[in-house]
């Protein structure tokens, strides 16, 4: 399995290769949901995600930031 920061790499740098898809479909497996409009991938915060000021109680939500190549929280 690669790591994450890999299968994003993956989706943006290789657009419309079927690796692309592969990584897509991988980033689905892992929970992640890709937003069309905005070109952002989001999931739903969990404990596990080791984002600070992380309430996953709140029904927060984190993203993949291609600027600064780090997960976020979704409104911070």
């Amino acid at each position: 399995k690669f790591q994450l920061e890999t299968l994003f790499y993956i989706f943006y740098a290789l657009p419309k290769d079927v690796l692309q898809a592969y990584a897509a479909q991988e980033l689905y497996t892992r929970e992640w949901r890709y937003h069309v409009e905005s070109k952002v991938w989001f999931k739903r915060a969990t404990a596990s995600d080791g984002i600070p000021n992380n309430n996953a109680s709140a029904g927060q939500f984190i993203y993949f930031d291609i600027n600064t190549w780090e997960r976020r929280m979704y409104g911070n």
